[in-house]
């Protein structure tokens, strides 16, 4: 224990670290004496209330460490555990100790935080307590005041500590354990991005107890903090790094952004939160988003409604933005109610034929929280998707440099009774706005060859389709039986001109008639053999 001089006569010392947990030395008069009986209810205070902070949001970059020169005394080893929250929606028990439940939680690295020593702002307010206030709650107020009002408190101050998240998302700090006047140290831990709306800071108390009873050595600090998160449903685990997800023209996507409100929502000057969504080869789907809070859909101000808060389209080909317009003293309320917490934004898309195959159409999601002094932007991109397609070439044998023109297929896909057959406007080829699949041969589509011979459709998901010739060129004559389908693997770059799969037909033969399995060759040869009857007959009367 350190000593202190009397410096007049009827003082005495206050030092009773190990009944209070907390070492407080200071020249009191007997009036101060009989007025600052603190000891049980400061120990109470110090388990309850040594760690108040606990939400956060915001992302940094390079790490440098600048550490207070001439530190002596005893120290304590912190530990800053920086951990993406985002799928956490929940307030995050700071005890001082290693909590391995968050093991699984995404680290960060490179987040930036400064570590400033607070402990004359705590003690200044603190000694100004009377014996017969409630004291805990008044202790437990300053440290509120100190972590809602962090820029206010350091304004002026350097900090002791600064550094960025090493690639475990951990800093290390050691810090002096007592104050010059032989108080345990008060420090606030405060996340320092400009880019950013602030994470919550931690204030916090060297002499945290561990469950023995015991001031801890090392202690251990999880501030909460969010990234922005856009994910295809489906597809949660995938990020754009992977291969496009392969979808079909006219498939219902769902998306789903995650973000959180500001844990000092109701304290701050924000004017706005404005969450935008770009993607490209679809359109919204009206009426399809909701906003969620766990498992709760929102129905208060914070309900998406087109034309009022959610605006369709935009200039720079956005999809739409969701506007929080914080001057409204309802949705201001409203989201009060989750500061720090997670919102779920959910919302369907439809693919159109703006989507051409074998392109990737990225998509991603910006968060803006506006405010005077504040610059808050985050985005995150979902994987991208993308769409197949075929071409095929048909030409006459023994001439594959010229295409034959008006050749008809129908496309189908499966086998046996399961076989689906295309259906879709033929007028907008290559490229319908969507294909449905129906049973009946009839109801199918035909493909026609353009005047290069060429058969293309875009906008099919990747998989095994058959394109049947129903009816040959005129001059040409359908292949056999169980030769009239070709098989397409559709892939990445099937659509490619140099993937075009060549299909041949063979020619009338010379004085032959043109068996091309239209209805006017089965016509002529019923005529024919009619008229040829009648030639016998006659024969035979005039013999």
């Amino acid at each position: 224990m350190r000593s202190v001089n009397s410096k007049e006569e009827g003082t005495k010392r206050l030092v009773d670290r190990k009944q209070t947990g907390i070492a407080q030395v200071r020249n009191l008069t007997h009036e101060e004496e009989n007025n600052m009986k603190t000891s049980k209810k400061f120990r109470s205070l110090m388990v309850s209330a040594a760690v108040l902070g606990m939400m956060g949001s915001s992302l940094v970059s390079t790490a440098t460490a600048v550490m207070a020169a001439g530190e002596t005394g005893e120290k304590v080893s912190v530990t800053i555990h920086k951990k993406d929250a985002l799928n956490y929606n929940t307030s995050i028990d700071n005890t001082g100790e290693e909590l391995d439940h968050l093991d699984d939680l995404k680290d960060l690295p490179g987040i930036n935080f400064s570590i400033y020593d607070v402990s004359d702002i705590f003690y200044d307010k603190y000694l100004d307590i009377k014996d017969d206030d409630d004291m805990e709650q008044k202790a437990k107020d300053i440290i509120e005041d100190i972590t809602n009002n962090i820029q206010t408190h350091i304004e002026g101050k350097d900090p002791i500590h600064t550094e960025d998240t090493d690639p475990d998302g951990k800093i290390n700090a050691s810090l002096n354990k007592y104050t010059a006047e032989d108080r345990p140290a008060v420090y606030a831990v405060v996340e320092t991005d400009e880019n950013m709306a602030p994470a919550q800071p931690i204030v916090f108390m060297t002499n945290i107890k561990g469950e023995g009873g015991t001031d801890l050595k090392s202690i251990h600090l999880y501030p909460k903090n969010y990234t922005l998160d856009k994910v295809m449903v489906g597809h949660e685990d995938e990020t754009g790094e992977k291969n496009a997800v392969d979808v079909a023209v006219g498939d219902t996507l769902t998306y789903r952004v995650k973000y959180a409100i500001p844990f000092d929502i109701e304290n701050t000057a924000y004017t706005s939160i404005k969450l935008t969504d770009t993607l490209q080869g679809a359109d919204f789907v009206s009426g399809s988003m909701k906003v969620f809070h766990g498992d709760k859909e929102l129905t208060d101000s914070l309900k998406p409604v087109e034309s009022d808060n959610l605006i369709l389209g935009g200039t720079a080909g956005e999809l739409f933005t969701l506007t929080y317009d914080l001057s409204n003293a309802s949705v201001k309320e409203d989201l009060a109610s989750y500061p720090g917490q997670t919102l779920t934004v959910e919302y369907k898309v439809k693919v159109t034929n703006a989507m051409f195959a074998d392109e990737e159409k990225s998509n991603s999601a910006t968060l803006n929280v506006n405010g005077p002094g504040i610059k808050s932007e985050q985005e995150d991109t979902s994987i991208p998707f993308t769409t197949g397609g075929l071409q095929a070439f048909k030409y006459g044998k023994g001439n594959q440099a010229k295409g034959l023109p008006k050749a008809e297929f129908v496309l189908y896909k499966g086998t046996g009774a399961n076989i689906l057959y295309a259906k879709f406007d033929q007028t907008k080829l290559p490229n319908p706005p969507v294909i449905s699949w129906v049973s009946d041969k009839e109801n199918a589509t035909r493909l026609e060859s353009d005047g290069d011979g060429r058969v293309a459709i875009s906008g099919l998901k990747y998989g095994t389709y058959t394109l049947e010739e129903t009816k040959a060129p005129d001059g040409f004559v359908l292949p056999a039986e169980g030769k009239r389908a070709e098989t397409f693997e559709v892939k990445k770059g099937t659509y490619a001109l140099s993937a075009s799969q060549p299909i041949e037909n063979v020619p009338e033969a010379d004085g032959s008639l043109p068996l091309t399995g239209g209805i006017g060759v089965i016509t002529l040869i019923v005529v024919g053999g009619t008229m040829m009857a009648i030639n016998t007959l006659r024969k035979k009367k005039e013999d």
